[in-house]
């Protein structure tokens, strides 16, 4: 017999049913799109518990522990993915490639395989590290080339934090530099680009915090990748894989550099209801980009602007073709279509809606010629050759790395070049010729 309605309880309508019906397939789809996230960079435990599938090295173990310890996050990760040696590299890209580093990337190669057996199917590899010093830049390049080898079919994306532009964090530092670059150009298929300048100054002028620590800096990092990776772990209509995002991204194949922008940044999180408009106009500010160049002193190739949460694919349209026919003299007409939206209906936690733009733009040059310049400063004079020859390097490969950053330089500034003169051809196509006059 059926339970009678109370007379203060307002009897059910159609609608209220069914809309309620909707929200309850709503909430279940997007828990089925969250458990089906997982499996892009978790794996499932024994006990139901997910782990994510992440491989930590570092030839100086300190840092390790320091997580290891943590009790908050230290019981995420697996012990025997957490490889540290008791060496170190020096700040020294050739301690990190040749001497010290290969017998540790050899761990960490083994503990790969290992990973890579329980995948179904392998889209690729990201890797976190910093080309600065000698660990993150030297044996990074290594193993980012013994992934190349073992895996040629797979991409390799890497998030790659670039020494300061405006301070020392070491004096070997475009050495490092600049030997990474070589390989980055070479062997891996897209690369995002971070700056320890651009992000303390995002932390101290947008988030007022007047002394950034690494957790602050890393934490800015973490919040832009997990943009970039959002339409990986949930349904999208573009770049669900990173084929697809190298496909829709890199016009050239060594022009895979990208610098990226996020909103809400700072005190406009305290603001978590930004409108469509507020965010897509942030994300174009150069304040927001993570690297420490302007966007408008070169030209987008390409750029991918990814909202979460509510939004309308209308409202999301509109901003953006707003910003094409405002700052259309910064986006390389030469290429159709290259400024693409996606939408991902899942926000971050406490957030309504957010932002990310993935912009493979030619200002990038500001940082390859900064870096060119205070590696030429320093190889003319063979200043601190001997502590790299000594590990086993010869000035060749210093000449090799040199001469493809400044090859990739030249790549860009011919796009560029390029690009301006289509521009005064097309106004000349339009009447600004002389025309003759035929007696």
């Amino acid at each position: 017999m059926p339970k009678p309605i109370e007379a203060t309880q307002t009897p059910p309508t159609a609608a209220s049913t069914i809309e309620a019906k909707l929200s309850s397939q709503s909430t279940n789809k997007i828990l089925d799109e969250l458990y089906r996230g997982l499996n892009i960079f978790y794996d499932e435990g024994a006990n139901g518990q997910y782990v994510p599938r992440t491989i930590m090295a570092d030839l100086d173990h300190s840092s390790l522990d320091s997580i290891m310890s943590n009790q908050e996050i230290g019981k995420w990760f697996r012990p025997d993915y957490s490889l540290g040696s008791t060496g170190s590299s020096g700040n020294n890209w050739a301690k990190g490639y040749y001497t010290e580093g290969p017998e540790l990337a050899e761990l960490v190669m083994d503990v790969v395989r290992k990973s890579a057996e329980s995948c179904d199917c392998i889209q690729g590899f990201q890797i976190f590290h910093s080309i600065g010093g000698g660990c993150g830049s030297g044996m990074g390049c290594f193993i980012t080339n013994r992934l190349q080898d073992e895996y040629g079919g797979a991409m390799i994306m890497t998030n790659s934090v670039f020494p300061s532009t405006k301070t020392v964090d070491s004096v070997l530092a475009p050495y490092n530099s600049v030997l990474t670059l070589h390989h980055l150009i070479e062997n891996v298929q897209m690369v995002n680009c971070f700056d320890n300048h651009a992000l303390n100054q995002i932390s101290q002028k947008l988030f007022r915090i007047e002394s950034p620590e690494m957790v602050d800096l890393n934490e800015i990092v973490a919040q832009s990748v997990t943009g970039i990776t959002s339409s990986f772990r949930f349904s999208g209509i573009i770049n669900s894989d990173l084929r697809k995002m190298a496909t829709n991204l890199v016009p050239f194949p060594r022009a895979h550099f990208f610098m990226n922008s996020l909103s809400p940044l700072g005190s406009s999180f305290d603001n978590s209801d930004l409108k469509v408009e507020q965010i897509t106009s942030q994300l174009f500010n150069p304040n927001h980009f993570l690297v420490d160049a302007n966007p408008k002193n070169g030209k987008y190739l390409t750029a991918s602007v990814i909202f979460r949460g509510d939004v309308s694919s209308s409202s999301a349209e509109e901003q953006v073709n707003g910003i094409l026919q405002r700052d259309s003299s910064y986006f390389y007409k030469s290429i159709p279509n290259n400024l693409q939206t996606s939408i991902c209906k899942v926000a971050p936690p406490g957030i309504k809606r957010t932002g990310t733009l993935i912009a493979n733009s030619t200002s990038i040059l500001t940082i390859f010629r900064q870096l060119s310049s205070s590696f030429s400063m320093l190889f003319k004079r063979k200043a601190f050759m001997k502590s790299f020859e000594i590990e086993g390097m010869d000035e060749l490969e210093f000449s090799e790395a040199i001469s493809n950053l400044n090859d990739l330089i030249a790549e860009y500034e011919l796009q560029e070049y390029e690009q301006d003169n289509h521009i005064n051809v097309d106004d000349e196509e339009l009447g600004g010729g002389e025309s003759e006059h035929v007696e």
